[in-house]
């Protein structure tokens, strides 16, 4: 679900605010499960088709307006967080 939310939001050039919460609420909640991982989805071209996930997270973090609620801007901020840490692993 996170994966497709992020795909829609960037077909829509990020210009639907609530899509844009929903894709990351979605995807905070799938990277924070233990079953899921950022190497996972580095590694699966197929289904993270241009590195859709990254550049969401990327585009979110460059430009906070697009998701208006604090919540979302507070799960951008912990994606990152994630990101760094697999990074640094």
């Amino acid at each position: 679900m996170a994966l497709t939310l992020c795909h829609l939001a960037k077909l829509t050039n990020y210009n639907d605010m609530k899509l844009n919460e929903s894709a990351i609420e979605n995807l905070y909640l799938a990277l924070s499960s233990p079953y899921n991982s950022m190497e996972f989805i580095k590694k699966d071209k197929a289904y993270n088709y241009d590195n859709v996930i990254e550049e969401t997270i990327a585009t979110f973090v460059a430009n906070p307006s697009l998701i208006p609620s604090e919540k979302a801007k507070m799960n951008v901020a912990e994606l990152m967080k994630i990101q760094i840490e697999e990074n640094l692993d």
